[in-house]
């Protein structure tokens, strides 16, 4: 490969994005000018755009390095800053695009804390675990129809909304006899997780070996569709809060999953109901987004002692959304 033409671009886009492919190597850009017959002023327009670096979009979740930077940009240069960074999806707040690429590559307009930028990974597909049946095909006796009815939840809704089935046999104590929650990313069925049904035995959850966790949000494809996500920290918090929820699979928020988070509603709002036990890592994870991080804002919900989402009734959960909501002034939808 050639030296890029800007370098010192070039490099800070490596260190924040990791890969960057480069188009139209070498090339320097044609400009023309024209005066506006109104102003009198000159008017720059690219005949030729000349040497762009592409990378995956920050502000939407891109992973097929749709967004373009010229060669030119952050440098003094007649053709205005906002024309040389271009995201190529349709759904991409172009408008912002600008801005939001600021902090990654040393600017001094701030929307999102500066701390870098990871390439989310292709997941493969996989199939279930073992031998598995539809949750709602087991008998009203059978110990995980009863487990689940023990947890206010129904058969029907957990395998017709969530895909949860039950694993029959399987040559691991961990999957065996144990539900397995199916993992979800852009359609395809890309992990598992299974999850016990007798107490104090450990470990309550068995993640796919090799599932990066903290890479995905459970339930992400279909959460990211509402104008606010609601982000809770197990699935079964998840089954409870509904279609708008996603889980961390922890207490913890990864780059990547800030990232997404951010794609996927900066146009919207986001609510953080961590569990009961967690108050200060919910609030670190507030503080890894600014205020204008979301256009409607984020904010918190501290739930009672001893509480986690999965405990309390859908009611219950959305009573205490909305008035969070409205003491933080932020409007939420359904």
């Amino acid at each position: 490969m050639k030296t890029p033409l800007n370098p010192e671009l070039y490099n800070k886009l490596r260190a924040r994005f990791g890969k960057v492919l480069i188009s139209k190597e070498g090339e320097r850009a044609q400009t023309i000018a024209k005066k506006d017959m109104f102003t009198g002023k000159l008017r720059y327009k690219d005949l030729t755009c000349g040497e762009e670096y592409r990378i995956c979009c920050p502000v939407c979740g891109d992973r097929r390095n749709r967004l373009f930077v010229n060669y030119r940009w952050g440098t003094k240069c007649d053709v205005p800053t906002r024309d040389l960074v271009h995201c190529f999806n349709e759904d991409c707040n172009v408008a912002n695009l600008e801005e939001e690429l600021k902090p990654y590559i040393g600017g001094k307009m701030s929307s999102l804390p500066a701390l870098g930028f990871e390439p989310i990974p292709e997941m493969r597909e996989i199939a279930l675990p073992g031998k598995c049946v539809p949750l709602n095909t087991l008998p009203k006796t059978h110990p995980a129809i009863k487990y689940i009815v023990a947890r206010r939840f129904t058969a029907d809704y957990l395998y017709k909304d969530w895909g949860v089935q039950y694993c029959n046999e399987h040559d691991s104590y961990l999957v065996s006899n144990r539900l397995i929650i199916p993992f979800y990313w852009e359609g395809k069925l890309v992990g598992w997780q299974a999850r016990t049904l007798v107490p104090n035995v450990t470990p309550k959850y068995y993640t796919m070996p090799g599932l990066p966790k903290s890479h995905m949000l459970f339930n992400g494809d279909r959460a990211k569709k509402f104008s606010m996500g609601v982000i809770v920290e197990g699935v079964f918090d998840a089954f409870r809060v509904g279609h708008r929820a996603v889980a961390l699979l922890g207490t913890s928020v990864s780059t990547i999953q800030r990232q997404l988070i951010h794609s996927y509603w900066n146009n919207g709002c986001v609510c953080l109901m961590l569990d009961s036990d967690a108050v200060d890592k919910m609030q670190k994870a507030t503080n890894l987004f600014s205020p204008t991080a979301f256009k409607s804002g984020i904010f918190s919900v501290a739930l009672p002692d001893g509480k986690d989402p999965a405990d309390m009734t859908r009611k219950e959960l959305e009573e205490v959304i909305a008035k969070n909501a409205a003491a933080c002034r932020i409007p939420i939808s359904r």
